[in-house]
């Protein structure tokens, strides 16, 4: 296995695969199986709540971080917050993201590290655009327009 972080090789390690980005995309995919939608956004929620997620609050985070979105413990499970000041669209990615966080919590206490955050990004992508339900939605419709890429956007809202 290429060198990799101690928590992105623990989770690896922990479902004896080699390739991290594949092992992320195949978790995120299970996950959304648990609640599947054929149409409208992902029931991040509810996904959550399936890898113990009890609350996400809404909150000032540290400005200048470039955070947008804390995973803290809680008796147990865990709770995200949110930065309020982020708008809706970038709050979902951010839920997607800190949800791809639990599986890595499961192996390793943390923190995380540059790795952990680009693979969190990939996971939150599949979390708020599941590339078989994209893939299905521009079948048959040709060029990707702005026509399109709204009609795709209104979808998720």
């Amino acid at each position: 296995m290429a060198e990799h972080e101690p928590a992105v090789q623990a989770l690896c390690q922990h479902y004896g695969e080699t390739d991290p980005e594949a092992l992320i995309l195949r978790l995120c995919r299970g996950l959304l199986s648990e609640a599947p939608t054929e149409a409208g956004p992902t029931p991040l929620l509810v996904l959550g709540s399936c890898r113990c997620i009890r609350d996400v609050l809404y909150g000032p985070l540290a400005g200048g971080s470039g955070c947008s979105g804390l995973l803290r413990l809680d008796d147990g499970g865990y709770v995200v917050t949110l930065d309020e000041e982020e708008p809706p669209g970038r709050q979902r990615r951010s839920h997607g993201h800190e949800i791809v966080h639990t599986f890595f919590r499961e192996v390793s206490p943390g923190p995380p590290g540059p790795e952990e955050e680009r693979l969190c990004e990939l996971g939150a992508a599949e979390l708020t655009m599941p590339a078989e339900r994209v893939r299905k939605f521009m079948g048959g419709r040709g060029r990707i327009t702005f026509e399109v890429v709204n009609e795709r956007a209104e979808e998720r809202r």
